[in-house]
């Protein structure tokens, strides 16, 4: 519980300290409604208010204390509401944050689908979690204690002493309830978010499904994950009824208790029938405002489950290499003041995501970043993996790998990506235009007619047949607000590949790299693209590296590095 109050910011605890302030005096003025129904009842049935005259100032003081009570109830509902949008804010702004820049073994140990479920769902069970609390359990909190107090100032003891006879066993009860739901509570939850995931997983293949029709077989994997999930939420089904069943019967034993004992006082004379009425309704307010608490207790544990994975992303540790680093000695803008135009891998080892086990080992690699490389392998021979341990997206030993003359240690993500440009073999779109969708991660403004040049660049502005695509356009630039769908799957293959490689015009690294960006485009177009490419590399003074399998852009090339990965030597070259 400290854990999930640790993500709560400051200002909101201090609010929520103030909405319990608000709360004691809400369920204060509650008890005095029931207290003042049965006063009202006794000086009516007595002929203390016989007449309209008598009785008009005694209602209306009771009429104003109901819509005391009523108003600070939407009082504290909307301040509770207004707080609880408040966290939400905070918590998905910090979520999306660590996410972002959340190690790479964080988001490879299970699907990323189940990672978002956890996150949507870490933030509901903190908004649950913070309702059940402060509007649920603290009023029935306070409500109990004021209506005891009520009772012990209107009727005799025996009958709070009923009342709260009942209280602990339902409490026991409810502890036990909780006690035995924890772990297929924790199960079902687990499956929830599998299923999520798997589910996920399913529509971002449908394709591949489709193409193999199996259909069958992935409605199989699914309804593995969806009987289990019955089996588990069955188990808590047949809970609830055992421990709803014991706590209906001490219900309704403590009721006939009371009224019993109420007959019993009203004929010995010492208690009033106006307050036998309000001691059913303040028993009452005790049954309706504790009865609920068994599912918000179980609920809350439940959510207490979910809301503990928001934690765990929350306290994760960032990624070293994306911490910003402070240089006083900055690099250069032009390239011919490094120490160094090379590029070098010296005993390089490579790991795994989670740092579990050697991926990759090279040695004696230099890249020459003036010229234009081929990087040569076969498939396994680890070419990728080499590009991504410069990028630091898989951990090496950084201090053996140089870049212009400095260890890669050294560099900042920023100093690294503003040196380095990597267009990977599968790009990213997302859902919006192709503006949104070229200048995603651009620090400056570009304008559209230099969009449509690189667009043009890369033989898109012609090859795009938008009325095909459902979408008309009345000139060449309303291109630019040409709709992408998610992962831009109205585009072909190569039109995605090229929308990627565009991107690229955009930067002035020192390097770019491109890995098989090329695979899809038919040779004619893919020379056109690549010698564009080279142009405007050349023009700002930057090299190029080409990870390909293709001879004829192998052939573009003024140098050539076979890649061997000694941790796989049975991965060898052979041309």
């Amino acid at each position: 519980m400290k854990s999930v109050l640790s993500i709560i910011d400051r200002n909101i605890k201090l609010k929520l300290l103030a909405l319990t302030f608000v709360i004691a005096i809400s369920s204060y003025v509650s008890s005095l409604v029931a207290v003042k129904t049965g006063g009202l009842y006794d000086d009516i049935s007595s002929g203390k208010i016989a007449s309209i005259e008598q009785g008009l100032m005694p209602v209306l003081l009771f009429g104003l204390l109901c819509v005391l009570s009523a108003g600070l109830g939407m009082f504290k509902w909307l301040m509770l509401e207004l707080i609880l949008l408040q966290n939400e804010v905070s918590l998905k702004s910090k979520s999306a944050k660590k996410i972002l820049k959340s190690k790479v073994s964080y988001h490879t140990e299970c699907l990323s689908g189940e990672r978002s479920s956890q996150v949507s769902g870490g933030v509901y069970a903190m908004w649950s979690c913070m309702r059940m609390v402060v509007h649920e359990m603290l009023f029935t909190c306070f409500l109990v204690v004021f209506s005891l107090y009520q009772l012990l100032k209107i009727a005799p003891i025996q009958m709070t002493l009923v009342t709260l006879v009942y209280m602990v066993i339902f409490t026991v009860a409810t502890i036990l309830n909780v006690f035995y739901m924890k772990e297929p509570r924790k199960r079902a939850n687990d499956l929830a978010n599998e299923f999520v995931g798997k589910t996920a997983e399913a529509i971002q293949n449908i394709e591949f499904i489709r193409a193999l029709n199996a259909f069958n077989y992935e409605q199989n994997r699914l309804d593995k994950n969806i009987k289990d999930g019955y089996k588990s939420d069955k188990k808590v089904t047949y809970l609830w009824a055992i421990f709803d069943s014991a706590k209906n019967l001490v219900r309704i034993l403590s009721l006939l208790t009371l009224i019993l004992l109420s007959c019993y006082f009203i004929g010995k004379g010492t208690l009033k029938p106006g307050s036998t009425i309000a001691v059913c309704l303040l028993f009452d307010k005790i049954l309706n405002a504790t009865w609920p608490i068994s599912y918000l207790i179980s609920n809350f544990s439940s959510n207490l489950i979910e809301a503990k994975k928001l934690v765990e992303l929350l306290n994760n540790e960032e990624d070293e290499t994306l911490k910003e680093k402070s240089s006083s000695n900055e690099l250069e803008s032009n390239a011919s003041t490094f120490a160094s135009n090379l590029i070098e891998f010296k005993d390089t080892l490579v790991l795994a995501p989670n740092g579990d086990k050697v991926i990759g080992k090279y040695n004696n690699i230099k890249i020459d970043t003036r010229k234009i490389t081929a990087l040569k392998g076969v498939t396994g021979a680890g070419k990728t993996t080499l590009i991504r341990a410069l990028l630091r997206y898989y951990p090496s030993n950084t201090d053996n790998i140089l870049v212009f003359g400095k260890p890669l240690s050294q560099y900042s993500h920023k100093e690294l990506t503003d040196k380095i440009y990597y267009v990977t073999q599968n790009a990213f779109f997302f859902h919006g235009t192709i503006r949104d969708n070229l200048i995603y991660g651009l620090d400056k403004d570009v304008d559209d007619l230099k969009l449509i040049s690189v667009l043009k660049k890369m033989c898109l502005v012609s090859d795009i047949n938008h009325s095909e695509k459902g979408q008309e356009i009345e000139s060449e630039d309303k291109i630019l607000d040409y709709k992408l769908q998610e992962g831009a799957s109205n585009l072909s293959g190569g039109q995605r590949q090229r929308l990627s490689i565009a991107r690229a015009l955009l930067k002035s690294p020192h390097l770019f790299i491109f890995d098989e960006s090329s695979a899809n485009i038919d040779s004619v177009t893919a020379d056109l693209v690549l010698t564009n490419i080279e142009s405007y590399a050349s023009s700002i003074g930057a090299g190029i590296v080409y990870i390909s399998h293709d001879e004829s852009v192998r052939a573009r090339c003024n140098n050539e590095i076979i890649v061997q990965n000694e941790a796989f030597p049975q991965a060898a070259v052979n041309f």
